[in-house]
């Protein structure tokens, strides 16, 4: 280990050498989320100062770092080896490698020939590639470890570091700090896998089945009393369909190792449910069946949305009530004041300024609108009475897509939705009038789908506000504990082979925390300690 200044170097093997600034000159000695081995045999190195520079040979590589120069750039430090046949190489920060085999590319979703390199969209990373409804734009995928110059480059400067007394990642207490490694390898591939294994821990083990062929149902919502709920041709679609379905592939012989239940079979929908919908009334009996025809079953299940205030447990949930107590959250207030006001609306479309007519809440093609695609009106008169209270809302339990308010005539502010939240509300406490009939009138601008509208409630007046959302962050140990254990632990008892984590972006709020890395991460370990198998 060598220590000049601000810099430490040091050859964990005569191959792969760290290199650290710290602008305070202390240095992280503990693992990180992704690093975790430290104690590694000495490496004998011959280091010299000359001429304002540090040279460290390891007989390998050589390393050159301009003394007092600050951190690490393309000026000031390089790295030379030479291959097998004698040619120099030479690795300098900020090199790209155009011979690089490829990194991860973060998912799967909207990748299409626009958004791929051309000619190259086996090994490039999708370009401008966002996830429809979060406005999540994807990184492009880092540079992986293969390579055929014959090196790879880690930076795990930002990445939280492990404190052994709280058994638990906290973020680095310097995170303007450089920390890097740089693997050379030439072309010896299954060095460089064995020299990242030994860095970084071993690699989890995935059970041999989730190699084989799986197949997934459900992919749709179930919200409980909704319109959509009752309609004959939604709720065929249940667990006798399932049923049905897995014997006809079973007897056709397609062969499937696993059914992966998508959103489907939570109630509540995207507002976060772990109860199971109504649509599997008899979930035992189903894992039963399941598993005797060796079949295992995976549970989609979204941890945490981004760019969004979606709660990710249902206040209706079964599970709320304890969740909110070991989290340390009071139960929501009850409202003391409740108006439904689902009853109360009718509509006309823009080219209709006189035609006003009653209309039940849902989408206004299934309400004789058929096709229309312009703006929609929804109007209400509601008699409050004489004592109101304090404060007074308007909840919207889903408008579709854009919309605006006017209380009295006058326009008032609502709250914004984010994709996949639903529930809108505004505070119409200064519009309204005691004792008065009030006007309620709601401008609709619909999406790309013909006929929206306000398509669910609650449709209600209320003197409370929604609660702040169910939320955790798998960062912070006591609510991935709360979260694993209350809400999947029992799934888990009950018979769930393993878990279909559909995003991990939204449930991690450390910074420099891988956050997919490490919500995969709180879900492998919980499911390996609570099954006594591979996770």
């Amino acid at each position: 280990m060598i220590v000049v200044g601000n810099a430490r170097f040091e050859f964990l093997t005569p191959s792969l050498v760290r290199m650290e600034y710290s602008p305070s000159a202390r240095f992280v000695d503990a693992p990180t989320a992704v690093v975790q081995k430290r104690d590694w045999p000495a490496v004998r190195v011959e280091a010299t100062e000359k001429d304002g520079w540090l040279a460290a040979a390891s007989g390998v590589v050589t390393l050159r770092y301009r003394l007092g120069s600050g951190p690490f750039t393309a000026a000031n430090l390089e790295v030379r080896w030479s291959d097998p046949a004698g040619a120099a190489h030479a690795w300098h920060p900020g090199d790209r490698d155009p011979l690089n085999l490829g990194g991860l590319t973060y998912s799967l979703d909207n990748v299409s020939e626009a958004n791929l390199p051309a000619g190259q969209s086996d090994l490039a990373s999708p370009v401008n590639d966002a996830i429809p409804g979060i406005d999540l734009k994807l990184p492009e995928a880092k540079p992986g470890l293969l390579s055929r110059s014959g090196y790879a480059f880690i930076d795990d400067s930002p990445t939280p570091v492990w404190s052994a007394e709280k058994a638990w990642i906290e973020p680095r207490p310097q995170p303007t700090g450089q920390d890097w490694y740089l693997f050379t390898y030439n072309r010896d591939y299954r060095k460089v896998l064995g020299e990242y294994a030994q860095l970084c821990g071993p690699i989890p083990m995935i059970p041999r089945w989730v190699l084989g062929p799986w197949i997934t149902d459900f992919n749709f919502e179930y919200f409980p009393e909704s319109a959509e709920s009752r309609r004959p041709d939604f709720q065929r679609y249940n667990q006798q369909y399932l049923e049905d379905e897995v014997s006809r592939l079973r007897q056709s012989q397609i062969p499937f190792d696993a059914l992966i239940l998508d959103f489907a079979w939570h109630n509540y929908g995207w507002e976060g449910g772990y109860d199971w919908s109504p649509l599997i009334p008899h979930p035992q009996e189903l894992m039963n069946r399941l598993h005797g025809q060796g079949i295992k079953l995976s549970l989609n299940d979204h941890p945490g949305y981004v760019n969004t205030e979606q709660s990710i447990l249902s206040f209706d949930d079964s599970h709320a009530p304890e969740v909110l107590k070991a989290l340390g959250r009071p139960p929501p207030p009850s409202p003391k004041f409740d108006l439904d006001l689902s009853a109360l609306w009718s509509f006309r479309t823009d080219h209709d300024a006189g035609g006003w007519k009653p209309i039940r809440i849902g989408p206004w093609r299934e309400r004789g609108y058929g096709g229309y695609r312009g703006v929609g009106w929804y109007r209400a008169s509601v008699q409050l009475p004489s004592k109101l209270p304090n404060a007074l809302y308007l909840y919207l339990g889903e408008v579709g897509k854009t919309y605006r308010i006017f209380v009295n005539g006058r326009e008032a502010t609502h709250s914004e939705a984010h994709w996949p939240r639903r529930l809108t509300y505004t505070d119409v406490t200064p519009y309204v009038k005691a004792g008065q009939r009030n006007e309620i009138v709601v401008r609709v601008e619909p999406g790309e789908r013909a006929g929206d509208g306000i398509l669910r409630g609650p449709v209600a007046l209320r003197d409370v506000e929604p609660p702040k959302r169910i939320y955790f962050d798998l960062s912070n140990p006591r609510q991935a504990d709360v979260f694993m254990r209350e809400l999947h632990g029992p799934l888990m008892r009950q018979g769930v082979d393993v878990w279909w984590v559909d995003g991990g972006n939204g449930a991690v709020d450390m910074p420099g925390l891988n956050k997919q890395l490490w919500a995969n991460k709180v879900f492998y370990d919980y499911s390996q300690r609570e099954s006594g198998r591979r996770g």
